[in-house]
């Protein structure tokens, strides 16, 4: 079966792509990040907020001075607005995405086919700060870069920037929506030439019917039934085989949300839904078909399926994250504790919010605030245990498999 995989901006990756937007804006300079992530690490980015249509926040001085800082973002014009919310409107996953604090994945794409973008371009951001250094200063792009974590935890609050809530965008929506519906109740008046008129006394002397028993949820997801016997057409390019793992899939999905324990899912990045397709077929060769779909390496494959099986979202998303920079502290303590559990003091090498320890394993400490222990496979890192909160269960774990 030919599969097309539209790839539009993946909200997983908002942070990067944010990230990148603002490594253009300082004119590709490349020591933007590391400059700003040790500026976040040392905690110089003080009072960060984000209201619409502007970031603002201090940036602690040596001499314990405060510079202030603000970034406008160009809002979007009220017929920029009305078309945005007509968008949203398309589909059903675009508005309740919005009202989980989320972006549906398709959303980008729908805005960009009306001209717009969520994500500001460059020219879009205007700053200001205190220093005397030329706008925008390293203050101002170590403020932009710290944006990026509450950006990528609450999307929505892109449209803020945009200068609209996603109150404001559900009441506009509403708004239209009985704007017309009362156009249509008008025209259907007009054409009606009588009304059948119920007496209130005879309305409520009505006998009131017990509501249906509500029936009890399966305790696992059905099989399905009913597919048909004979082969799709030679030249439908229709695979069988991927369309039952399809409807499959769709069965589990449907019995997990009435189950309560899992949503729909269908708003997952394309690689972090590939990863929870994944968890079932490592070992098999579906793995090596998956991974041809998105044209990567079956060990990717395998490294998605593991790191979502083992930890979830959160192990997917440290997987491929930019390195931070933790309190120094935290991570000295750390690569003691690895020296001190037996490994040698010059195979244990600490970078950023990583320590590696002799270029086989890793352990990684999380943005929340959890240790990650990963293992190199095939070329790519790969996650078996569970993570924790303090290095030292994450060794006691490796202790126990």
């Amino acid at each position: 079966m030919t599969i097309i995989v539209a790839k539009p901006l993946r909200m997983a990756d908002l942070a990067e792509a944010w990230t990148d937007t603002i490594s253009r804006w300082s004119g590709n300079d490349k020591s933007t990040v590391p400059v700003a992530q040790r500026a976040i690490g040392q905690r110089l980015i003080v009072d960060l907020t984000i209201t619409e249509g502007l970031i603002t926040g201090r940036y602690r001085r040596p001499d314990d001075a405060f510079n202030d800082m603000t970034i406008a973002v160009t809002a979007w014009t009220d017929s920029q607005w009305d078309a945005a919310v007509a968008g949203v409107a398309t589909k059903a996953t675009h508005l309740a995405t919005l009202l989980a604090d989320d972006l549906d994945v398709d959303l980008d794409g729908t805005l960009r086919r009306r001209d717009l973008d969520i994500l500001p371009d460059p020219t879009e951001l205007h700053a200001t700060c205190t220093c005397d250094e030329a706008a925008p200063c390293r203050h101002v792009l170590s403020l932009a870069i710290a944006a990026a974590r509450p950006l990528a935890a609450s999307p929505t609050t892109l449209l803020l920037l945009r200068g609209r809530t996603v109150r404001d965008i559900v009441d506009q929506h509403r708004a239209s929506r009985r704007k017309e519906t009362s156009a249509a109740d008008d025209a259907s008046a007009e054409s009606e030439t009588e009304r059948s008129v119920v007496a209130s006394a005879s309305a409520f002397s009505r006998p009131v019917e017990l509501l249906p028993k509500v029936p009890a949820v399966a305790t696992a997801a059905g099989a399905i039934t009913g597919w048909p016997r004979s082969e799709p057409p030679v030249d439908s390019d229709v695979d069988e085989a991927a369309l039952r793992e399809l409807a499959t899939d769709a069965v589990e999905r449907a019995w997990a949300i009435s189950a309560g324990v899992a949503d729909s899912r269908l708003g997952l990045a394309i690689d972090v839904d590939l990863a929870r397709r994944a968890v079932g077929h490592v070992g098999s060769s579906r793995i090596i078909e998956l991974a041809k779909l998105i044209d990567v390496e079956a060990p990717r494959v395998i490294a998605l399926a593991t790191a979502w099986e083992t930890a979830g979202p959160s192990g997917l998303d440290l997987l491929d994250a930019p390195a931070w920079f933790p309190a120094a502290a935290i991570m000295e303590e750390a690569r003691l504790t690895i020296i001190d559990s037996g490994r040698r003091e010059s195979s244990v090498r600490l970078e950023a919010n990583t320590i590696t320890v002799a270029d086989k394993v890793q352990y990684r400490f999380g943005a929340d605030h959890q240790w990650y222990r990963f293992e190199l496979r095939s070329g790519h890192w790969h996650l078996f245990i569970a993570p924790a909160a303090s290095i030292d269960d994450v060794l006691a774990r490796k202790k126990q498999k």
